[in-house]
């Protein structure tokens, strides 16, 4: 390494250093920013504004001289400069991240590109870095699905790391052809390219190679429920590692036995939305039990019990550990007349749904408390005669890999300029950047309450959803339990269709009759999105 870089590459692994340091000295004012900010929740201070965005714009400008006079130092403290002022200046993460490559440091060249994404998700550019710095860390796989991100932005983008990939997979099977992960690897780089039955042939060459393979399992199930294939899918949906959790209980796991006069225990996986989603099933395993119990995520207990009143239903257990293994812990079924069967609720459209004609076509299987819903249509009715729209735009949790799947605040703005309507923040825990934002950007002030938990009383939630005219909402569990309300909801998704499995290769959402899913991933896709849904909410009559 020439002494310039070197140098370049010391200071850089400084200021990092440095500035976890001061991360980590900073916590207990952190803490107690954070009391203070419990204190005045009902009169908040109002943010911190950023830099200008010229000042801003003419220091990076002069990092990047700095860089290319090959003036490292300099050109690192600026970009740290930058960020201490906004650490979510996306241009500058971004700008840090590839410095950190060109001084062969690829771990904080993944970090910083990483948030850089977490702040502006649709920048192809990014992505292709990201990608760039995965192959330095071997990790193929993760840099094969940054690079299909690329394309999905800019499908034209020249991708050099795509071949890079291929040929190190190619040199990796070369060495070790039983290599599953390769054969992973490769898969994801075909399935970049839109080379979906050549990605298919590694994924099962993969399982093949390591029966255990669950992630290369799953991944097949998926390619053949999104091409239609429901039969085979659900099979091979069944490899999923959520049977093992069972533990002892393993030999008595559901293969569509005779249920008639038979206790069945049917437990929810995965995240609510996907609870939701496969109790599309739960009536019709009730009609051929003699009982049944569900076990289910504790918030959604009360909505459930009212939805399915024959079944008996339970919060969902803890796990047990032993060693290496770890399954569910069933000693609450002590209370409960014996278990013949035990069945994941992810199972069940195998047996229920093997077609799409086999998917019911009525409204929603959800049931609302009703006075909770008369409640929350007086509380409604106060704002106006407009009608009422719910509007969530990301998850709770987001993550690097989760950013990139829902669409800007920027791109609402056709949803947002519609009249005689009042938006709903069904939100949970908008930030006061995001709030400021749509006023400030749209024009307008969300409406939200503070007596309503919509994180952890998913009842409640589900009764001020009912109470709505419409949702529109990104890809979250919300517009999982409007559509299983029966309501007339828009899920938005920050991708391509045939990303998304669950379609199951048909023209309309098959699981929620009342739920339309659009799809986009440019910004001018996603405002044409959200001129559609315009159009379609404006047809609503506002309430009386």
């Amino acid at each position: 390494m020439a002494a310039g870089t070197r140098a370049g590459a010391q200071f850089l692994e400084a200021l990092f250093v440095n500035g976890r340091k001061r991360q980590v000295t900073s916590l207990n004012r952190k803490q107690k920013r954070r009391q203070a900010k419990r204190k005045k929740q009902n009169h908040p201070a109002p943010p911190t504004p950023p830099p200008p965005a010229t000042a801003v714009g003419e220091k990076l400008a002069a990092a990047k001289r700095l860089r290319r006079a090959g003036r490292l130092r300099e050109a690192l403290a600026q970009g740290r400069e930058i960020l201490d002022a906004d650490p979510k200046q996306a241009e500058t993460l971004h700008f840090l991240g590839s410095l950190s490559m060109e001084v062969n440091n690829f771990e904080t060249a993944a970090n910083l590109i990483g948030k850089a994404i977490a702040v502006d998700s649709g920048c192809a550019g990014y992505y292709r870095d990201l990608g760039t710095a995965l192959i330095k860390l071997d990790r193929l796989g993760d840099a094969a699905c940054s690079f299909r991100r690329a394309l999905r932005i800019e499908p034209d983008m020249a991708l050099a790391g795509l071949d890079e990939v291929k040929a190190r997979c190619r040199e990796a099977l070369a060495a070790d052809p039983d290599r599953a992960e390769a054969h992973f690897a490769a898969s994801e780089a075909l399935k970049a390219e839109g080379r979906l039955q050549e990605a298919l042939v590694d994924y099962r060459r993969a399982l093949r190679l390591d029966p255990a393979y669950a992630k290369a399992d799953t991944f097949e199930s998926i390619a053949l429920l999104s091409a239609g294939n429901l039969a085979k899918g659900w099979l091979e949906f069944e490899w999923r590692s959520t049977i093992g959790s069972l533990g002892p209980f393993t030999e008595t796991v559901w293969n569509g036995e005779d249920l008639r006069d038979k206790t069945v225990l049917v437990w929810g996986e995965q995240g609510i939305g996907d609870q939701i989603m496969f109790a599309n099933c739960i009536p019709d395993i009730i009609a051929l039990a003699g009982r049944v119990i569900v076990e289910i995520d504790c918030r959604l207990v009360p909505l459930f019990a009212r939805s399915f009143p024959a079944a008996a239903i339970h919060g969902e257990a803890k796990f047990t550990a032993d060693g290496p293994s770890r399954w569910r812990n069933f000693d609450w079924l002590e209370a409960h007349p014996p278990v013949d069967f035990f069945v994941p609720e992810g199972s069940l459209p195998r047996f229920f749904r093997p077609t799409l004609e086999s998917f019911p076509s009525g409204a929603g299987y959800l049931a609302a408390d009703r006075q909770r819903v008369a409640f929350w249509r007086r509380r409604l009715a106060g704002l106006g005669t407009g009608r009422k729209v719910g509007v969530s735009w990301r998850s709770l949790h987001m993550t690097e890999r989760r950013a990139g799947r829902y669409p800007p605040l920027r791109s609402w703005a056709p949803l947002f300029s519609l009249p005689e309507t009042e938006f709903i923040a069904v939100q949970a825990n908008p930030s006061e950047e995001e709030r400021s934002e749509i006023k400030e950007r749209h024009g307008v002030e969300l409406r939200t309450w503070d007596d309503i938990d919509l994180i952890d009383d998913l009842d409640d939630t589900a009764a001020l959803l009912k109470a709505l005219d419409a949702v529109v909402s990104a890809d979250t569990y919300l517009p999982m339990m409007a559509g299983g309300l029966g309501l007339p909801v828009w899920r938005v998704t920050r991708s391509r269709k045939e990303e998304d499995w669950s379609f199951l290769g048909a023209e309309r959402y098959p699981w929620f009759p009342s739920m339309t899913v659009r799809f986009g991933v440019t910004e001018a896709e996603l405002t044409d999105v959200f001129s559609e849904i315009a159009a379609a909410v404006v047809a609503i009559p506002p309430s009386a």
